[in-house]
């Protein structure tokens, strides 16, 4: 029933990056979004969304990019997820959810990430894969 219905919830957002991850942040379910996203993220490449994290993680660059961080823009009410590889520039906002009230240990554990674009770009590039 749960399950059925955090498949319903990812369909209603198809255009947009959702998952929904475990305990140990392992992806459950994702959408067409979540997967349009897992590809640029591996260069084109058939994405892998269990581990996906860890993969993010051993990614080209992605130390050396944290060593270069900005400071963030105060501007803005959110932090933003940006990412950029080539000419292609994404910028999420990311709104984490829980299962209110659940009766079972394991759905505690179980978290719905919804990655909102940040920008006209970022909006498009969605729209248009």
């Amino acid at each position: 029933m749960v399950d059925r219905a955090l498949v319903t919830l990812l369909g209603q957002r198809e255009l947009f990056p959702d998952f929904v991850v475990g305990k140990n942040f392992d992806i459950l379910h994702a959408n067409r979004g979540a997967m349009a996203l897992a590809v640029v993220l591996a260069h084109g490449s058939p994405p892998e969304l269990v581990g996906l994290l860890t993969a993010f993680e051993c990614y080209d660059g992605i130390p050396e990019a944290r060593e270069r961080q900005q400071p963030v823009d105060r501007q803005t009410p959110v932090l933003t997820l940006n990412i950029v590889q080539a000419s292609l520039k994404l910028s999420f906002f990311i709104t984490v959810a829980t299962l209110g009230m659940p009766l079972e240990v394991a759905l505690q554990e179980i978290k719905i990430e919804s990655h909102f674009p940040a920008g006209y770009a970022t909006r498009r590039f969605f729209m248009d894969s």
